[in-house]
């Protein structure tokens, strides 16, 4: 069977339309509390606790931005229509490899924070939960890359000066008080924004060095029997050593810590995959990787290939900073599976500066 081959090239410079990744304003179909899974890992002592954006003011910050540098540059990736409906498939596995990129030839590990990773999340939430994301990354700065795990799942923040690799699952739950944002009429009421606490559950983490190949894989098992499922969360440097490799195990969403939801319900089927350079306080070239390759698939399970739509992916994010890595991307699909290769390149002359 011959594969349809697609390349899409985006110079940065370019801005982009609404699309699903980011859950834009008019995407009624979603939530209307969630707005973007970014901004809620920042540097310690920023994101303790944080509130969310309404679809609309999500929309009006976005436009915002797109007038001047933001200094949280993110750059994702992500399928047209956002979702694969594979989260109800047993077998299912998304995967994706890339070598360590050399370390910024400018960065302070105490202000700036790196988060560059392949990850699956959920937009469908149930009541008392927020984000449910897996999310294994490569780590650099100020990183939420511990936790003190079971029971609690209390994130915890390092200064890492050196890259690291560590398996995580993020998520957030209520927070005790809700946020009051005065409005802008004075005589209209108070608003109030639903207000989250982070929590993680994280692997080991492992120093890498410039040049290994990493390895991140997400894999639903059953475990016993139909109603008894598992993902498995796996990030490591191929062909070394297993203790080298990290990994988390959710036996239910949130680590149980938001009772009565398990994999199996109808929230967890429509899966969000895509990539990141989740990177934040970037302020000229210098301070990213001269270079980023990602090389990520999806693979269904046998006799699922009928009912998956393999779509286009595009480029999202904080384009506008024309400092920022041009990038391309390439992707080559079959009748039950998909790649995709991510490349975010600082030009020469960007390459250049101080």
């Amino acid at each position: 069977m011959s594969a349809m081959i697609s390349i899409v090239c985006v110079l940065l410079a370019v801005s982009t339309s609404c699309m699903p990744w980011l859950a834009c304003a008019e995407e009624e179909h979603k939530p209307q509390w969630l707005s973007s899974p970014l901004g809620m890992r920042r540097p310690q002592g920023q994101s303790n606790e944080f509130t969310v954006a309404s679809p609309k003011e999500w929309s009006e910050s976005s436009d915002a931005r797109k007038k001047e540098c933001n200094h949280e540059a993110h750059l994702c990736v992500g399928p047209s229509h956002d979702h694969y409906p594979l989260g109800h498939e047993p077998g299912v596995l998304f995967t994706a490899r890339f070598r360590v990129p050399p370390l910024p030839k400018s960065y302070n590990s105490q202000t700036m924070t790196y988060y560059d990773y392949f990850n699956i999340f959920w937009r469908q939430q149930p009541k008392g939960g927020f984000m449910n994301q897996f999310v294994p990354q490569l780590m650099l700065g100020n990183v939420l890359a511990n936790s003190s795990n079971y029971p609690d799942y209390e994130p915890k923040w390092l200064v890492l000066d050196e890259w690291h690799i560590g398996a995580q699952y993020f998520f957030a739950l209520p927070c005790n008080t809700t946020s009051e944002v005065a409005p802008s009429d004075q005589n209209a009421s108070v608003k109030r924004k639903p207000c989250w606490k982070p929590k993680a559950a994280t692997g080991k983490l492992i120093p890498v060095k410039p040049g290994e190949l990493v390895e991140t894989t997400f894999t639903l098992v059953q475990v016993t029997n139909v109603d008894d499922w598992e993902w498995h969360l796996q990030m490591g440097v191929v062909g070394a050593h297993p203790n080298r490799w990290s990994l988390v195990v959710s036996r239910v969403p949130f680590m149980g810590l938001v009772k009565n939801t398990k994999w199996q319900d109808d929230n967890y089927q429509n899966v969000t995959v895509g990539s990141c350079l989740e990177n934040y306080n970037m302020y000229v070239a210098n301070n990213y990787p001269s270079t980023w390759q990602i090389s990520m698939d999806v693979i269904a399970p046998a006799g699922e290939s009928r009912r998956v739509s393999w779509d286009d992916w595009r480029l999202a994010g904080d384009e506008h900073c024309s400092w920022q890595p041009k990038t391309t991307l390439a992707s080559v699909d079959g009748s039950s599976w998909q790649r995709v290769i991510w490349n975010a390149t600082l030009t020469r002359s960007d390459h250049a500066q101080q």
